[in-house]
């Protein structure tokens, strides 16, 4: 019996021809199997070609880590490529399954009877060689050979050869198809010339061979490797990959400017634990008043009244002060600030000390270079120095300052965020802004027009 072993390198499983009974033993490797899903018990199913519904072969065992299938004439009835399913249960619960094509090679089938043109050629062959019987003479002595008795057809006689006796050599040569065969004698060296047969029919296709081994195990591979140095004025980043070392120099920004400690009123200090109470203008006191009666910051029954200034005098990102004198009207320097911050509490009708702790957070980040930034569509004109920190973004738009670095934090949710950058921004280590990853967070930041991005989940 052929036994053929199976493991998870096979494709398909030779079946033998048709109508093979107990020829041969297909033996599948379970130890895969166990190492995975623990102790099991496994089921064979096979569908043949042209089987509507698979079935459970019925000369199954399972043996240790191997399940052994002995096939029977019903399993090789029908030639073709079939399938089979390996199941593995651990429990009631199917843990694994995996199949494989089968295949089952056609047979000649049952003998008949003798054809026709079989007796045909044999009763011609039959013929020939009586004829040739009738065409060589009997009696002839050892030594002798056949020889032309005269120069008509089939008249032989045998002959002894002047030193008969002696030893004789003999060769061959092919002649070509459809050629009579010959025979030659010179000085003891005889010569066949055979012709050449037919071609014969070309034979049934051989079975399948068994799977190859497997290949070689590929060469590892390169994991790049990045180091920073410190040089003059700013660092060096190295990136070596399998090409070789690569380098760029990210160089220290310019110092900040010195941050705001305290805001005055006509020379005194109006600031309190961190927060500046500004209080309101009138006639006989130093302080702010709206600017047209419409815009700025008034107060009515002790709640500060805050709208938005015209552009001329608050803008976005910049604070504007004036010096505040009894019966003269100016800009909000407070609102200013908290503006600039990006605290926007327009229309506000809070007590003057709520309004002030709203916005004395985003004033602080502002004066301590970070900027919290809201929205899912942010535009960022940044600053130099200042580190912008977004929320999730479905687009973001980061526009670098000429010179300086910037920082921007985001984070792109379960669709992929669209970030817009100048094209004459150059990214290292192969980041490509057009190409965001769901679910991820980034970090960019942006120098002179070079930009290195980091990201996590």
């Amino acid at each position: 019996m052929i036994v053929i072993a199976v493991d998870g390198c096979t494709l398909s499983i030779p079946m033998g021809r048709r109508g093979e009974n107990n020829a041969r033993q297909i033996s599948f490797d379970l130890s895969v199997f166990t190492d995975y899903y623990g102790a099991g018990t496994a089921q064979l199913l096979h569908q043949r070609k042209g089987d509507a519904t698979p079935y459970i072969p019925a000369q199954v065992e399972q043996s240790g880590d191997k399940l052994l299938w002995t096939l029977t004439s019903d399993d090789t009835a029908m030639p073709g490529t079939g399938r089979a399913e390996l199941r593995w249960y651990v429990g009631d619960a199917l843990a694994k399954s995996v199949t494989f094509s089968t295949s089952t090679a056609r047979s000649m089938g049952d003998p008949g009877g003798e054809p026709e043109e079989v007796r045909s050629a044999l009763d011609l062959l039959t013929e020939q060689v009586e004829g040739m019987n009738q065409r060589v003479p009997s009696g002839g002595t050892k030594g002798q050979v056949l020889a032309k008795a005269s120069g008509a057809d089939y008249d032989t006689e045998w002959t002894t050869v002047e030193g008969g006796g002696g030893d004789y050599t003999a060769s061959a040569e092919t002649l070509p198809a459809g050629s009579p065969a010959t025979v030659t004698l010179t000085d003891g060296a005889f010569r066949f010339g055979i012709p050449k047969g037919d071609t014969g029919a070309t034979g049934p296709q051989g079975e399948r061979g068994s799977p190859g081994a497997p290949g070689a195990k590929g060469e590892d591979g390169f994991s790049p490797t990045i180091s920073i140095t410190d040089i003059t004025g700013g660092h060096r980043v190295t990136i070596t990959d399998e090409t070789g070392a690569h380098s760029f120099d990210v160089m220290d920004g310019e110092d900040a400017p010195d941050a705001v400690t305290d805001v005055q009123v006509n020379g005194t200090s109006i600031v309190t634990d961190g927060v500046a109470n500004v209080p309101v203008g009138s006639n006989v006191a130093y302080g702010v008043v709206k600017i047209d009666h419409t815009k700025g910051i008034t107060a009515s029954s002790g709640t500060l009244l805050i709208t938005h200034a015209d552009g001329g005098f608050v803008k976005d990102g910049t604070s504007v002060w004036y010096p505040i004198v009894p019966s003269t009207q100016h800009a909000s320097a407070f609102y200013g600030l908290a503006k600039a911050a990006g605290s926007d509490e327009r229309n506000s009708t809070l007590p003057v000390g709520q309004y002030t702790e709203s916005a004395k957070s985003a004033i602080s980040e502002m004066f301590n270079g970070s900027v919290t930034v809201t929205g899912t569509t942010p535009t960022i004109n940044a600053l130099p120095g200042v580190r912008y920190v977004c929320g999730t973004v479905n687009t973001i738009s980061i526009t670098p300052p000429a010179s300086g670095i910037i920082d921007v934090v985001f984070t792109s949710g379960t669709t992929a965020a669209v970030l817009t950058v100048p094209s004459t921004v150059t990214w290292a280590n192969g980041f490509d802004p057009a190409q965001l990853d769901t679910d991820t967070t980034y970090e960019i930041n942006i120098m002179d027009g070079l930009g290195v991005a980091a990201s996590w989940t």
